[in-house]
């Protein structure tokens, strides 16, 4: 997928992320790198990121270049979340 990204045809994906089942389950070792992938989307490839939840305060999060930390730690703590990483204009 990251060639297409890369040349900016991608506007939007969706990924579940199950940070809990990378170690135990999969033996991932470089955790953080797998993290930084998803920080990256935003921070180096311009897009922005929404947590689809069942809850609606977490809905209300939306992580940007400006505040992509909060990104890497919410992925880092999560269970399972959907995340919608979306082109700015398609994230309304």
């Amino acid at each position: 997928m990251m060639p297409f990204v890369e040349r900016n045809m991608v506007e939007n994906i969706i990924f579940e992320i199950t940070p809990m089942w990378w170690t135990p389950i999969h033996g991932l070792e470089d955790r953080q790198g797998v993290i930084d992938q998803f920080v990256s989307l935003v921070r180096d490839h311009g897009f922005s990121c929404r947590p689809l939840e069942i809850f609606p305060w977490a809905a209300n999060d939306f992580y940007t270049k400006e505040n992509v930390t909060g990104l890497a730690k919410r992925i880092d703590s999560a269970v399972q979340v959907d995340f919608w990483f979306c082109k700015e204009k398609s994230c309304w």
